[in-house]
């Protein structure tokens, strides 16, 4: 409600959280007064309109520090000059520097003739905060797009001093300048702040006041309508950078009453209601302005929106998933969404209970730059101011924070490369941005293959990490013109092949087969002699791979051919001798015993040579022994043994001696072979007859010649 704007009677308190100083001025006469720290602002506009010259005035005179200012002329009684005053230091924050009271002098009429200003600052301090002052101004208005329309002008600057600045809970700071500089202020400077934005932005705006509620808020035209905006609180106490709240935006005198407002003294009515149910009271975050694009989370269903001033249209973009778990509570959840949003080259950025994350509208892509790793804490609400972000600490939503901590935001990297092989070659590499559309190289060529892809297949945009992709390919459909072929040769047992072979792409064109030889037969070969007792073995092998290809036993020869006895141990009276004959064929020997001799037996041996008719030898055998006469030697045809003595000599009967070599006790065996010798007569008979048949031809011839 608005209370008695237009009486003078009126009187409330400007500057209601700010300690107003009592001063007293040296007395100009009798005319010299005190003004104290009351006093009357509630004067129309059509007034302030009407003495628009003493307000201009004034103005200079406080812009230029002057110590004491004539408005004798304006004939301005001391409630006119005194409203008039205070009105000026409360719509002209640039006048940080002027204290907040008066002192004057007046006439015998009550007409006030010079009005002595002080100031908190002066000379080469106050030139200094000027500077500054007009440097944090320009720093908020240049952030504004001129192109906004009002209504955005309004919503960005509410929440550039939510995420900004925060309550003086001092209640010490109550100007423009203290808030500018030191970031925290009380309800008045708030006020007087965003009415020096709004100024410089050519919107219209000014204060309302409540002396009951000791709060001061603003009032600012939007689309031809006043409406209430307490930016203090869109900002409550118990701070959370980076939150802005919006439950007392573009309200109307009744919306704003609701939200326990009341009792203001104000120069406008607010009766539009377009905004009264406006979304936005749910939106905790600031409205961000991205590449042309409004941005907001809303707090209810943890959603991403973009939004149309013009047409006031929200499109959700995606929703937060993860929950702000009660660390106090294992298992259960704050209710509603705590993260700020802010902007950076063009790329959104909001946090979850344990990350921070980035989101490229442009593509739609999202990844984490940072990753809280503390579960004594989480995050709540984040700010970015340049290319610094800072996120905040919070053990809950409703408790004082533990610490805060700062990402590099131009140090996170956004460009990522996708490496291109073909046969483990580096074909080609591209650089993207995160969430950039992938546009793949010109397809690589290989000689009678086509291209089918890359593999893995390659994401629409790209991802925040590196990719390496290889290049796949398929045998080509080809024509054939060119081709060759290639022999493989048969062998004994395998098939060859004659195949046909395109030279363009080496596909098989045809096939040939060649039928295996098989093997050619050669001669039979022992591997195994037989005897007399064993089988032996022959085999026959192939001519060209010399394979085995047929084995059989060859028989055994059958019965031994054995040869003469040979006595290899004469008997003696103690013991036995020993006689063998071998086989002539394998070798084998038959062994037999030579009985003992007696001891009337003499091993006594006369041998003898005769000379027969034929030419041919006989031996004759004498032995003491009656067990083996000559007759008996005779009749078996056999060779004979005969055993000579080499301890003595004994006489034959045709008087021939056999003479003892030695003088061992050993015997020479010698064998005289019957048959032997009747061929040996035979031949030289032979040879006579064909002698003396020689001789009588010889002799005929000779004869014949002599006659």
């Amino acid at each position: 409600m608005t209370k008695n704007k237009t009486s003078r009677s009126t009187k409330i308190f400007l500057m209601l959280m700010i300690l107003v100083y009592i001063l007293q001025l040296s007395s100009f006469g009798s005319l010299a007064v005190i003004q104290e720290n009351i006093y009357e602002v509630s004067y129309s506009r059509a007034y302030l309109a009407d003495n628009s010259a003493a307000y201009s005035t004034i103005y200079t005179a406080l812009s230029d520090s002057a110590s004491q200012i004539d408005v004798s002329s304006y004939s301005l009684t001391r409630e006119e000059a005194t409203e008039l005053y205070f009105r000026i230091l409360y719509e002209d924050p640039d006048l940080f520097y002027v204290q907040t009271s008066i002192q004057y002098s007046y006439n015998q009429h009550d007409i006030v003739q010079y009005i002595v200003p002080s100031y908190t600052m002066s000379g080469s301090a106050l030139t200094i905060a000027k500077q500054r002052y007009a440097t944090e101004l320009a720093n908020i208005v240049d952030s504004v797009n001129a192109s906004w329309s009002d209504l955005e002008k309004v919503m960005y600057v509410n929440d550039y001093f939510a995420i900004n600045y925060k309550y003086d809970s001092t209640l010490t700071i109550a100007d423009a300048y203290s808030l500018f500089i030191g970031k925290t202020g009380v309800c008045q400077a708030y006020t007087l702040a965003f009415i020096a934005v709004m100024n410089e932005l050519g919107i219209l705006v000014t204060y309302a006041l409540s002396e009951d509620m000791n709060h001061t808020w603003n009032l600012v035209s939007v689309g031809g309508q006043w409406y209430h905006i307490d930016v203090t609180w869109n900002d409550p106490t118990g701070d959370m950078p980076g939150r802005a709240g919006h439950g007392n935006f573009l309200l109307s005198d009744t919306a704003i009453q609701a939200t326990n407002h009341h009792d203001w003294v104000a120069d406008y009515d607010c009766t539009s209601t377009k905004y009264d149910n406006y979304f936005w009271k749910d939106v905790n975050t600031p409205f961000i302005n991205n590449n042309g694009s409004w941005y907001y989370i809303k707090k209810s269903d943890s959603a991403l929106y973009r939004y149309n001033f013009s047409t006031n249209a929200s499109m959700s973009v995606f929703t937060i998933q993860e929950k702000w778990p009660s660390l106090s509570n294992p298992g259960s959840y704050w209710v509603g969404c705590f993260s700020g949003l802010g902007t950076y080259n063009d790329i959104l950025y909001y946090n979850t209970a344990t990350k921070v994350y980035a989101y490229n509208p442009a593509n739609g892509s999202t990844y984490a730059v940072y990753t809280h790793n503390t579960e004594s804490n989480n995050l709540y609400y984040i700010t970015i101011s340049g290319s610094t972000l800072t996120y905040y600490l919070y053990t809950s939503p409703n408790s004082a924070s533990v610490g805060s901590g700062a990402v590099k935001l131009g140090s996170v990297t956004t460009q990522f490369t996708i490496t291109y092989k073909v046969a483990s070659l580096v074909y080609k590499t591209q650089t993207y941005m995160v969430g950039d559309t992938v546009t793949p190289p010109t397809n690589p060529q290989k000689s009678g293959y086509d291209f089918t892809g890359w593999n893995p297949v390659l994401p629409l945009t790209m991802p925040a990490n590196n990719l390496t992709v290889s290049a796949m390919f398929t045998v080509s459909i080809c024509q054939h013109t060119s081709t060759h072929q290639v022999t493989t040769a048969a062998t004994c047992t395998t098939n060859g092949k004659i195949e046909t072979i395109c030279d363009d792409c080496g596909a098989v064109i045809s096939t040939t087969v060649i039928l295996a030889t098989g093997h050619t037969q050669g001669s039979w070969i022992t591997t195994k002699q037989p005897t007399c007792s064993d089988s032996g073995t022959k085999v026959q092998k192939c001519t060209v791979c010399g394979v085995v290809i047929a084995t059989q036993t060859i028989p055994a020869t059958g019965d031994h051919t054995y040869g003469d006895w040979v006595i290899v141990k004469q008997p003696t009276q103690t013991e036995t001798g020993l006689k063998q004959k071998t086989c002539t064929v394998c070798g084998d020997v038959i062994s037999e015993a030579i009985p003992k001799l007696t001891s009337n037996e003499e091993s006594e041996i006369n041998t003898s040579t005769v000379e027969n008719t034929s030419g041919s030898e006989e031996s004759s055998i004498n032995e003491n022994s009656d067990t083996e006469s000559q007759d008996d030697i005779s009749s078996q045809n056999e060779s004979e043994i005969i055993n000579v003595s080499e301890q003595q000599s004994e006489t034959s009967e045709n008087g021939s001696n056999i003479s003892s070599e030695d003088n061992s006790n050993e015997y020479e065996s010698y064998i005289i072979n019957d048959d032997n010798d009747n061929e040996f007569n035979f031949m030289y008979i032979l040879i006579i007859i064909v002698v003396l048949g020689i001789i009588i031809t010889l002799v005929i011839i000779i004869v014949k010649k002599m006659k």
